[in-house]
């Protein structure tokens, strides 16, 4: 506990400093790291919540839009969740993304995701599964969508499985495992498609962590892609396939090429041809 103490000690202080150098967005974005995304440290959000000021652009936003999320009519707290998904989904971001790198810019949403009506809940859900897919995987969220992967609804179960995948820490993907072996077909493809976005090398969202598998991780994925190269799911097929390709190891070279013997779909056999290809090229001369 001490030792814990003394590194916050040491990261507050260094972005303390940082913030009086006028080194503002690299203050920023050492609170965020090391209290919200790499893991989750009170002590540290507390210092981002008095150490960063709330950005002009933020401001409008709670000002204009958030504020709309506590009206006592659905539908404008529906359309100012619609508004905040439309946003977190734009190429092209109003300013910069600073504001949508705070986490007064998810407090919100977490709040919206129990609100009563249905449609709100689900709007506000996908807004937040945006946000942190795109710019800021918070791990506060993960309760939220960790509940939703029981959800009734498939569109409701995809947005919790692609935010879970999105946060980036290879322990929270075993909370998909039974989903991926006993779910739906849709369920299954998306955790498929996030297996394969992990297996890509560099992983490449600038906003959130590196991918760093551990070896006993990424053999466990491995094996579950090649087994999924059975599954009764043309989708799961396709996305396992990719997966294995961009892993690149040559032990799954048995399995790839025993699904192109018997597989039937052309798409899959585009796949499947590409990733036997792409592991043969890779280890031609023994690399």
């Amino acid at each position: 506990m001490k030792e814990n103490n003394v590194k916050f000690d040491v990261i507050i202080s260094t972005a303390r400093n940082l913030y009086s150098e006028g080194k503002q967005g690299e203050a920023r974005e050492l609170l965020l790291k090391e209290g919200y995304i790499k893991k989750l440290e009170e002590h540290i959000q507390e210092e981002f919540l008095v150490l960063i000021p709330i950005s002009k652009t933020l401001k409008i936003e709670l000002d204009e839009t958030y504020i709309k999320l506590n009206n006592s009519d659905p539908k404008v707290r529906f359309k100012a969740a619609n508004k905040l998904l439309y946003d977190f989904s734009k190429e092209k971001i109003r300013d910069n993304i600073a504001w949508m790198r705070d986490p007064r810019a998810i407090d919100p949403l977490i709040k919206m995701v129990s609100d009563p009506d249905l449609k709100v809940s689900r709007r506000a859900l996908k807004a937040l599964s945006r946000l942190v897919g795109r710019y800021f995987p918070d791990l506060r969220t993960f309760p939220i969508f960790l509940e939703k992967l029981k959800d009734k609804n498939q569109e409701v179960r995809i947005d919790a499985i692609n935010a879970i995948g999105c946060l980036g820490h290879e322990n929270l993907l075993m909370y998909l495992v039974e989903m991926f072996e006993k779910g739906k077909d849709k369920d299954r493809s998306a955790i498929a498609s996030q297996i394969w976005a992990w297996s890509l090398e560099p992983y490449g969202n600038p906003y959130h962590l590196p991918i760093k598998w551990s070896k006993s991780g990424r053999k466990f994925w491995i094996d579950k892609m090649e087994k999924a190269l059975k599954d009764p799911s043309s989708s799961v097929r396709i996305h396992a396939s990719r997966a294995l390709r961009c892993f690149n190891e040559y032990i799954s070279l048995k399995a790839l090429k025993g699904a192109r013997e018997k597989e039937k779909d052309d798409i899959v056999i585009q796949e499947l041809d590409y990733a036997i290809s792409t592991i043969k090229e890779k280890h031609k001369n023994g690399n």
